[in-house]
């Protein structure tokens, strides 16, 4: 009787109120939820260090169970019941397998080819490049020294832009290009972009650029095709 009724009262139950009421409930129970924090964590870090006691004294190890609770085939699992119940929708689900999957998919099958990609020489003046890039839908552009396999940086139009009138060269527009391994993840790769705020990055393979990745390349991968971006 007793598991069926911690079931009902701890399980069941909040999460039909909370399905219902969210945006009302949310706000009464943050302190609450704070101040048991507080209150059992001096209990809950007791437990922590007998668990790990008895498990030193039978030879397991105590992180393996996060470890299992956190692999990729657990959350799969957890979000296919959850959408089996309804509580997720297709695309919520479609979203959150993406999201699995991005330490694993690597991001060269997510970038631009550099043959196809457009780019500028860096002997460009500002308004040279301007009237170039004014026949593209981008605002980002790589910028190469006499060859297009040497990209020394990325220029955003949208500085040259602000700076009326620009200066005579690019250098001071130019940016350092974030550049990732062709080997690394889509995940590694939006890492990196984030760590220095860019929208753009390139692949390289052995230290030699085989294309870019913008960071609508990268969400894509995770929510399909943006077109409004």
């Amino acid at each position: 009787i007793l598991a069926p009724l911690i079931f009902l009262i701890a399980d069941a139950a909040p999460k039909c109120l909370f399905a219902r009421n969210a945006d009302i409930l949310f706000y009464k129970v943050v302190r609450p939820i704070w101040l048991s924090r507080v209150l059992l964590y001096p209990a809950v870090v007791l437990l922590r260090l007998l668990i790990r006691f008895w498990q030193a004294v039978l030879g397991g190890q105590p992180e393996n169970a996060a470890r299992f609770l956190l692999t990729p085939a657990y959350l799969t699992y957890l979000f296919t019941e959850s959408k089996k119940t309804g509580r997720l929708s297709d695309y919520q689900t479609t979203l959150a397998f993406n999201i699995i999957k991005l330490a694993k998919f690597p991001v060269q099958q997510a970038m631009i080819p550099l043959e196809r990609v457009s780019s500028f020489p860096i002997a460009l003046t500002p308004a040279e490049f301007l009237r170039r890039a004014a026949d593209f839908p981008f605002t980002r552009f790589p910028v190469f020294d006499t060859d297009p396999d040497r990209i020394v940086g990325v220029v955003n139009v949208i500085d040259l832009a602000l700076d009326a009138p620009p200066g005579p060269s690019l250098a001071p527009y130019i940016r350092r290009p974030v550049s990732v391994t062709h080997t690394a993840s889509v995940l590694d790769a939006l890492h990196a972009m984030r760590a220095k705020s860019a929208m753009l990055a390139v692949v390289s393979r052995d230290d030699t650029p085989i294309g870019i990745v913008t960071f609508k390349d990268l969400a894509e991968e995770i929510a399909g095709e943006l077109r409004e971006w």
